[in-house]
Parts: C-alpha cells; sequence; structure tokens
C-alpha cells in the first residue's frame, strides 16, 4: 500500500505501519480468546 492517496499521503508517511499492527493483533489474539463464553 505505498500509492498515495487524496491527500498525497501514503500509509506510512501517516506513520502507519501495517506489519506492526498484525503483529500487535497476533500477539493478542490469545488474551482475546481467554475472554470468550460457552
Amino acid at each position: 500500500m505505498s500509492k498515495p492517496g487524496a491527500n498525497g499521503l501514503t500509509y506510512a508517511q501517516a506513520g502507519v505501519d501495517i506489519d506492526a499492527g498484525n503483529a500487535m493483533v497476533d500477539a493478542i489474539k490469545p488474551l482475546v480468546r481467554a475472554t470468550r463464553r460457552p
């Protein structure tokens, strides 16, 4: 996702790190799973 949008910014230029976000989701999956109810 490196194409600039209407405002001319890429996700990276706006400070968004997709890989870090995906890593965070993977890290909290066990914690979220522990909150499930039957």
